[in-house]
């Protein structure tokens, strides 16, 4: 018996953008090696987001997408990422990784001429 495979996880380049940003805020504040930790604790939450995608919370304003917020340490701080995510046939886009500070529903969103969302932006 074949096993299912493994579902994909996409990045939009904003995404791709906050990535970076996380790892330059966590590096500058608590160094170089929670920076790492901090990379590899969002690439798994992201893995568990492909395989589980229901996880996230629908936004009922954005058809389609959902948000889950990741903490490292839930019971220690009320801060994490927010991870804003579509399902896709093989697994999940990741549209945004906020800090889960911002005021992230002032953003705007940009679609194509479909009305497919293509990304948020700042």
């Amino acid at each position: 018996m074949a096993e299912d495979p493994k579902r994909i996880v996409e990045l939009t380049d904003r995404a791709k953008l906050d990535i970076a940003v996380v790892d330059f805020s966590t590096a500058s504040v608590w160094g170089e090696a929670q920076a790492e930790r901090y990379l590899l604790f969002l690439r798994y939450e992201f893995e568990i987001l492909a395989e589980n995608p229901t996880f996230g919370m629908p936004l009922n304003d954005f058809e389609g997408l959902r948000s889950y917020t990741a903490k490292l340490t839930p019971k220690r701080t009320a801060f994490g990422h927010r991870i804003v995510y579509r399902e896709t046939k093989a697994g999940i886009r990741i549209i945004r990784v906020l800090h889960s500070a911002t005021n992230w529903k002032v953003w705007t969103f940009r679609s194509n001429t479909d009305g497919q969302l293509l990304e948020l932006v700042g």
